[in-house]
């Protein structure tokens, strides 16, 4: 839906009962911004306003400046995958039906299940923040090595010159190390490295947005 406002995007959506479930928008200079800056797009849905108890997605790229440009935003009562897939389909409508070539978000099971369905050429990838957010949890931090782990981890993580070879075997290495090769949720992410590792994305051209949620905050 296109409201009386030249370039303005608007749509929303109701529940069975008429309240609103859910709600998207986009500012005619942020459609612009997405024909010059949309190649890399973040999307983060973890923000919830209080009064209505909805939560608040951005998606979000970088401009040439490195500063971070909004492009759309949604609201949604449900965060479901049916409202996601809702919001992506009208995210592409508001801009012209035009895909990024990269697409980062957190590992949320409707996310995982509804990008492939909205976006076909769009490479998605994850959000490194979000995955290095939860490794206190899977690793405990009430090992007595848990700062020297979290130490020798984050040096390969966030090294944006170290090579593939060398970053798999220096994640070996502190695997071995620090008895973590046999967790499930370290074999996991690891499995899935060429998702979210620098050293395995170098060729994407996407560093700026890899770090979803630093991105967004600084749009709230």
């Amino acid at each position: 839906m296109v409201v009386n406002r030249p370039g303005f995007y608007f749509d929303y959506d109701v529940d069975s009962d008429g309240s609103l479930s859910k709600a998207i928008w986009a500012e005619g200079i942020a459609r612009r911004k997405y024909s010059v800056f949309g190649d890399k797009v973040s999307f983060d849905p973890t923000y919830s306003t209080n009064k209505y108890d909805m939560a608040f997605t951005l998606f979000t790229g970088v401009d040439h400046h490195k500063r971070s440009v909004t492009f759309y935003r949604a609201l949604v009562a449900h965060e479901d995958a049916e409202s996601i897939q809702w919001v992506f389909s009208h995210f592409l409508a508001a801009m012209g039906r035009k895909e990024p070539k990269y697409i980062i978000t957190d590992q949320d099971p409707g996310t995982l299940k509804v990008v492939p369905l909205v976006f076909k050429t769009a490479c998605h990838r994850y959000c490194m923040w979000h995955i290095m957010n939860k490794v206190p949890s899977k690793y405990g931090v009430t090992r007595d090595d848990y700062s020297e782990f979290l130490k020798k981890l984050n040096a390969i993580i966030w090294d944006e010159d170290i090579e593939a070879a060398e970053f798999d075997a220096k994640w070996e290495e502190i695997g071995r190390e620090h008895t973590v090769n046999n967790i499930d949720w370290f074999k996991e992410m690891y499995a899935k490295r060429k998702q979210w590792v620098m050293a395995h994305c170098r060729d994407l051209e996407m560093r700026g947005v890899m770090r979803t949620t630093q991105r967004s905050e600084s749009e709230i």
